[in-house]
């Protein structure tokens, strides 16, 4: 990935955070994404200092949600903060859902 942004810390995560910095991050635990595609996510992504900047949480869950295999999910989230993934997995049920439902449209 061509990207200058810096990755941010998950222990703890930042509240918000602007798309490039998501997809550096996202990246690098788990599979490259770029800033472009997380525009297309199902997610509330607010404007905030005049940039878009969604919650961390809801972009992984968002994004682990496009995996159909939940063993994958699992290896992505293995090496991350408990706090997070206890976040997240509180998400994923519905960006589950969420994806299935772009997916048949």
């Amino acid at each position: 990935m061509k990207t200058t942004e810096r990755v941010y810390g998950l222990d703890p995560a930042p509240a918000y955070a602007t798309l490039a910095a998501h997809a550096a991050t996202f990246s690098q635990y788990c599979y490259e994404t770029t800033p472009r595609s997380l525009e297309k996510l199902p997610i509330p992504i607010p404007v905030i200092a005049g940039k878009r900047q969604p919650m961390p949480i809801h972009v992984f869950a968002a994004l682990l949600a496009k995996l159909d295999d939940e063993q994958l999910r699992g290896v992505c989230l293995a090496d991350l903060p408990v706090p997070f993934v206890q976040s997240v997995q509180a998400l994923l049920p519905k960006a589950i859902e969420a994806h299935q439902e772009t997916k048949a449209a």
